[in-house]
């Protein structure tokens, strides 16, 4: 498929799945020869969202760097990128789920080994406290 001549890039979203990585320009993809490609959302991470809530952080109030961040909700891939992003992006974020709508197994122990500055407090009042912005998902 000679794509360039449709787009500068491509977006998946994909809730069914699939092998995203292929589909997206990994080896066997039909776009391998085309622009590059990201992930809009999946069922395990929601990075367009996180971003969009990072501009929009940043635009308020300045560098997301050395801020703190609250979540207050169940576990999502939505949480699941502002565990991606909390690492990436070095703020705090502390994580308020109701016992039995817990994170993905393993995310919250890889994002501390990998520096991530994360808190896991089930009291949402004691979560959001001194937030500098409070997120969630609906």
């Amino acid at each position: 498929m000679n794509c360039q001549i449709f787009s500068t890039g491509l977006s998946s979203g994909d809730f069914g799945g699939s092998d995203t990585s292929v589909m997206l320009g990994g080896t066997g993809s039909i776009f391998e020869t085309c622009h590059p490609a990201f992930n809009g959302l999946t069922k395990r991470s929601h990075p367009c969202q996180v971003m969009a809530d990072i501009l929009t952080l940043e635009e308020a109030k300045g560098p997301i760097k050395g801020r703190m961040v609250a979540w207050s909700g169940d576990a999502s891939n939505v949480l699941a990128s502002w565990i991606h992003a909390a690492q990436r992006f070095d703020f705090s974020f502390h994580v308020a789920t109701p016992t039995g709508l817990d994170l993905q197994p393993g995310l919250f122990d890889w994002a501390r080994r990998s520096g991530a500055r994360l808190e896991l407090i089930r009291d949402p009042h004691k979560a959001v406290k001194g937030a500098d912005a409070v997120v969630s998902d609906c």
